[in-house]
Protein backbone atom coordinates (compact mmCIF):
# COMPACT_ATOMS: atom_id res chain seq x y z
CA UNK A 1 0.00 0.00 0.00
CA UNK A 2 1.20 3.27 -0.55
CA UNK A 3 -0.03 4.57 2.46
CA UNK A 4 -1.63 2.03 4.87
CA UNK A 5 -3.76 4.78 7.16
CA UNK A 6 -5.62 6.61 4.56
CA UNK A 7 -9.15 6.48 5.98
CA UNK A 8 -11.30 3.46 3.88
CA UNK A 9 -14.80 4.29 4.99
CA UNK A 10 -17.31 1.17 4.97
CA UNK A 11 -20.98 1.66 4.89
CA UNK A 12 -23.05 -1.00 4.86
CA UNK A 13 -27.25 -0.18 5.03
CA UNK A 14 -30.80 -1.65 5.00
CA UNK A 15 -32.31 -1.61 1.57
CA UNK A 16 -34.27 1.60 1.68
CA UNK A 17 -32.49 3.54 3.98
CA UNK A 18 -30.57 5.83 1.62
CA UNK A 19 -27.52 4.41 2.66
CA UNK A 20 -25.38 4.54 -0.87
CA UNK A 21 -26.61 8.23 -1.60
CA UNK A 22 -25.21 8.80 1.42
CA UNK A 23 -22.25 6.95 1.21
CA UNK A 24 -21.46 8.48 -2.27
CA UNK A 25 -22.62 12.11 -1.04
CA UNK A 26 -19.62 11.74 1.27
CA UNK A 27 -16.97 10.47 -1.08
CA UNK A 28 -17.83 13.69 -3.01
CA UNK A 29 -17.36 15.82 -0.13
CA UNK A 30 -14.63 14.24 0.96
CA UNK A 31 -13.13 14.02 -2.58
CA UNK A 32 -12.24 10.84 -2.02
CA UNK A 33 -12.89 7.47 -4.56
CA UNK A 34 -16.75 6.24 -4.27
CA UNK A 35 -16.45 2.63 -5.05
CA UNK A 36 -19.67 0.59 -5.31
CA UNK A 37 -21.04 -0.86 -8.92
CA UNK A 38 -17.15 -0.84 -9.92
CA UNK A 39 -16.20 -3.59 -7.45
CA UNK A 40 -19.07 -5.23 -9.28
CA UNK A 41 -18.20 -4.55 -13.11
CA UNK A 42 -14.53 -5.36 -12.65
CA UNK A 43 -15.31 -8.62 -11.23
CA UNK A 44 -17.63 -9.66 -14.14
CA UNK A 45 -15.06 -8.25 -16.25
CA UNK A 46 -12.09 -10.69 -14.60
CA UNK A 47 -14.45 -13.59 -14.79
CA UNK A 48 -15.86 -13.02 -18.14
CA UNK A 49 -19.29 -12.92 -16.91
CA UNK A 50 -21.87 -9.98 -17.01
CA UNK A 51 -23.12 -7.93 -13.88
CA UNK A 52 -26.40 -9.85 -13.89
CA UNK A 53 -24.53 -13.13 -13.54
CA UNK A 54 -22.68 -11.70 -10.90
CA UNK A 55 -25.60 -10.56 -8.49
CA UNK A 56 -27.31 -13.87 -9.13
CA UNK A 57 -24.87 -16.10 -8.38
CA UNK A 58 -24.25 -14.08 -5.26
CA UNK A 59 -27.77 -14.71 -4.46
CA UNK A 60 -27.15 -18.21 -4.16
CA UNK A 61 -25.25 -20.66 -1.29
CA UNK A 62 -21.98 -21.26 -2.61
CA UNK A 63 -22.04 -24.75 -3.99
CA UNK A 64 -20.75 -27.63 -1.27
CA UNK A 65 -18.08 -28.42 -4.15
CA UNK A 66 -16.46 -24.73 -3.51
CA UNK A 67 -15.96 -26.10 0.01
CA UNK A 68 -14.64 -29.48 -1.15
CA UNK A 69 -12.26 -27.79 -3.57
CA UNK A 70 -11.18 -25.43 -1.60
CA UNK A 71 -9.64 -28.18 1.03
CA UNK A 72 -8.75 -30.65 -1.44
CA UNK A 73 -7.43 -28.77 -4.81
CA UNK A 74 -4.12 -30.65 -3.82
CA UNK A 75 -4.87 -34.22 -3.63
CA UNK A 76 -5.01 -36.47 -6.35
CA UNK A 77 -9.17 -37.17 -6.43
CA UNK A 78 -9.36 -37.30 -10.35
CA UNK A 79 -12.69 -35.64 -12.10
CA UNK A 80 -13.43 -32.91 -9.99
CA UNK A 81 -15.06 -29.55 -11.67
CA UNK A 82 -12.31 -26.95 -13.04
CA UNK A 83 -11.52 -24.69 -10.08
CA UNK A 84 -11.85 -21.54 -12.30
CA UNK A 85 -15.61 -21.99 -13.16
CA UNK A 86 -17.17 -19.18 -11.98
CA UNK A 87 -19.14 -19.92 -8.58
CA UNK A 88 -21.03 -17.86 -5.81
CA UNK A 89 -17.66 -18.41 -4.01
CA UNK A 90 -14.78 -17.32 -6.31
CA UNK A 91 -17.35 -14.27 -7.50
CA UNK A 92 -16.89 -13.23 -3.90
CA UNK A 93 -12.90 -13.50 -3.16
CA UNK A 94 -12.79 -11.89 -6.86
CA UNK A 95 -14.64 -8.67 -5.36
CA UNK A 96 -12.69 -8.98 -2.64
CA UNK A 97 -9.65 -9.02 -4.10
CA UNK A 98 -10.44 -5.88 -6.41
CA UNK A 99 -11.99 -3.89 -3.32
CA UNK A 100 -8.75 -4.49 -1.17
CA UNK A 101 -6.40 -3.17 -4.48
CA UNK A 102 -8.92 -0.39 -5.56
CA UNK A 103 -8.95 0.59 -1.15
CA UNK A 104 -4.79 0.43 -1.25
CA UNK A 105 -4.32 3.16 -3.71
CA UNK A 106 -5.80 6.16 -1.51
CA UNK A 107 -8.93 7.11 0.55
CA UNK A 108 -12.35 5.76 -0.59
CA UNK A 109 -15.52 5.18 0.93
CA UNK A 110 -16.90 1.16 -0.16
CA UNK A 111 -20.77 0.49 0.24
CA UNK A 112 -21.96 -3.36 0.40
CA UNK A 113 -19.96 -6.20 -0.75
CA UNK A 114 -19.08 -7.35 2.42
CA UNK A 115 -16.26 -4.64 3.15
CA UNK A 116 -16.65 -4.48 6.97
CA UNK A 117 -15.74 -7.89 7.22
CA UNK A 118 -13.06 -7.57 4.61
CA UNK A 119 -11.09 -4.50 6.43
CA UNK A 120 -11.73 -5.48 10.02
CA UNK A 121 -8.08 -5.43 10.64
CA UNK A 122 -6.94 -2.59 8.00
CA UNK A 123 -6.05 0.23 10.43
CA UNK A 124 -7.46 3.98 9.98
CA UNK A 125 -11.13 1.82 8.74
CA UNK A 126 -14.20 4.02 10.02
CA UNK A 127 -17.39 0.97 9.47
CA UNK A 128 -20.72 2.29 9.17
CA UNK A 129 -24.20 0.93 9.67
CA UNK A 130 -26.91 2.50 8.14
CA UNK A 131 -30.38 1.82 9.27
CA UNK A 132 -34.31 2.96 9.19
CA UNK A 133 -37.40 1.79 11.09
CA UNK A 134 -39.00 -0.40 8.40
CA UNK A 135 -42.18 2.13 7.39
CA UNK A 136 -39.75 4.74 6.60
CA UNK A 137 -38.19 2.37 4.00
CA UNK A 138 -41.38 1.18 2.55
CA UNK A 139 -42.10 4.91 2.15
CA UNK A 140 -38.73 5.73 0.80
CA UNK A 141 -38.93 2.97 -2.00
CA UNK A 142 -42.72 4.09 -3.09
CA UNK A 143 -41.39 7.30 -3.66
CA UNK A 144 -38.20 6.68 -5.22
CA UNK A 145 -39.46 3.72 -7.74
CA UNK A 146 -43.24 4.50 -7.64
CA UNK A 147 -43.95 1.07 -5.75
CA UNK A 148 -47.34 -0.01 -3.98
CA UNK A 149 -47.39 -0.10 -0.37
CA UNK A 150 -47.50 -4.18 -0.85
CA UNK A 151 -44.88 -4.36 -3.54
CA UNK A 152 -42.27 -2.07 -1.40
CA UNK A 153 -42.77 -3.71 1.54
CA UNK A 154 -42.28 -7.47 -0.11
CA UNK A 155 -39.24 -6.01 -2.00
CA UNK A 156 -37.58 -5.01 1.64
CA UNK A 157 -38.01 -8.63 2.58
CA UNK A 158 -36.38 -10.13 0.12
CA UNK A 159 -33.69 -7.91 -0.23
CA UNK A 160 -33.18 -7.95 3.76
CA UNK A 161 -33.25 -11.81 3.80
CA UNK A 162 -30.62 -11.75 0.81
CA UNK A 163 -28.50 -9.65 2.47
CA UNK A 164 -28.30 -11.30 5.48
CA UNK A 165 -27.67 -14.64 3.54
CA UNK A 166 -24.27 -13.22 2.23
CA UNK A 167 -23.24 -11.53 5.13
CA UNK A 168 -23.50 -14.65 6.90
CA UNK A 169 -22.39 -17.02 4.44
CA UNK A 170 -19.14 -15.19 3.92
CA UNK A 171 -18.08 -13.41 7.27
CA UNK A 172 -19.94 -15.94 9.17
CA UNK A 173 -21.52 -12.89 11.14
CA UNK A 174 -24.96 -10.90 11.47
CA UNK A 175 -25.08 -7.72 9.27
CA UNK A 176 -27.51 -6.47 12.07
CA UNK A 177 -25.09 -6.76 14.91
CA UNK A 178 -23.75 -3.52 16.22
CA UNK A 179 -20.18 -4.75 16.82
CA UNK A 180 -19.01 -5.33 13.81
CA UNK A 181 -19.35 -1.88 13.17
CA UNK A 182 -17.42 1.89 14.81
CA UNK A 183 -20.84 3.34 13.93
CA UNK A 184 -24.43 2.57 13.41
CA UNK A 185 -27.00 5.28 12.24
CA UNK A 186 -30.91 5.47 12.26
CA UNK A 187 -31.49 8.05 9.44
CA UNK A 188 -35.01 8.31 10.16
CA UNK A 189 -33.47 10.28 13.38
CA UNK A 190 -31.79 12.67 11.33
CA UNK A 191 -31.75 14.69 8.14
CA UNK A 192 -30.13 14.03 4.89
CA UNK A 193 -27.70 17.35 5.45
CA UNK A 194 -26.93 16.26 9.11
CA UNK A 195 -26.51 13.15 8.43
CA UNK A 196 -23.70 13.53 5.99
CA UNK A 197 -22.06 16.80 7.98
CA UNK A 198 -21.67 14.31 11.13
CA UNK A 199 -19.96 11.61 8.63
CA UNK A 200 -17.87 14.21 6.95
CA UNK A 201 -16.79 15.82 10.69
CA UNK A 202 -15.75 12.38 11.87
CA UNK A 203 -13.50 11.50 8.88
CA UNK A 204 -12.22 14.03 8.14
CA UNK A 205 -10.70 14.51 11.86
CA UNK A 206 -8.90 10.91 10.49
CA UNK A 207 -7.41 11.38 7.70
Amino acid sequence: MENKNHVIVTINRLNGSGGRALGKELAKRLGVDFLDKQILDDAAKELGVTRDDVDNLMERKPRWWDDFLRFYSHAPIGDVPDEREVTARNVYQTQCNIMKELASKGPCVIVGRGAFEVFRDQPNTLRIFVHAPEEFRINRLKEMRGLGEEEARQLLKRNDEIREKFTQEYSGKSRYDARNYDLTLDIAKATAEGAISLLEKIVRARM
